[in-house]
């Protein structure tokens, strides 16, 4: 599923050496359960917005998802996972700047009713994909070969960046 997550069940069964049906089968229970996800991250439609901070929200007890629905309308926000654990929220913000990323943080964060604190990570680029084929997920339990029966998808070249950035977009398709 990290190689190719479009792929059939056609493939995914034969790289695993099982029937189509039990692989689904088998990505169904624990995606219904919990333990396995799908998430996305997204690839800049706008070549301009470069810096992105990753925000840990804590909300006041009971409140994480209405602090998520009222996140989730600002444009600058692409991405929102509600957690459990040492925060309640995990929260992507994109701005075309540190400045206006400060900006946009402050505000954000500050008139959002129900939110106690927010610790931010900025980061000023975008790590190419994992050489692995994954994202953070480990992949030492794949089926021996099946790298080579599973191509990675193709995707389109990135958008040139601004006058004066360096950084290599990944394909974030996994």
């Amino acid at each position: 599923m990290q190689i190719s997550p479009r792929a059939p069940w056609t493939l995914v069964g034969e790289v695993l050496a099982v029937n189509p049906v039990t692989a689904a089968r088998r990505w169904q229970r624990p995606a219904e359960a919990g333990p396995a996800w799908v998430t996305a991250c997204p690839r800049l439609a706008d070549s301009r917005i470069v810096v992105t901070a990753v925000v840990e929200v804590d909300t006041e007890p009971g409140r994480a998802e209405d602090v998520a629905g009222a996140l989730a309308a600002d444009p600058a926000v692409p991405n929102i996972k509600l957690t459990a654990g040492g925060r309640d929220l995990v929260v992507a913000v994109q701005a075309r700047g540190l400045h206006e990323l400060t900006d946009r943080t402050m505000t954000l964060f500050r008139r959002t009713p129900y939110v106690r604190a927010t610790c931010t990570h900025v980061s000023t680029g975008i790590p190419p994909r994992a050489a692995d084929g994954g994202c953070a997920a480990s992949t030492r339990s794949r089926a021996p070969g099946s790298r080579r029966r599973c191509p990675r998808p193709r995707c389109p070249p990135p958008p040139p960046g601004p006058a004066g950035t360096t950084w290599t977009p990944g394909c974030w398709n996994c």
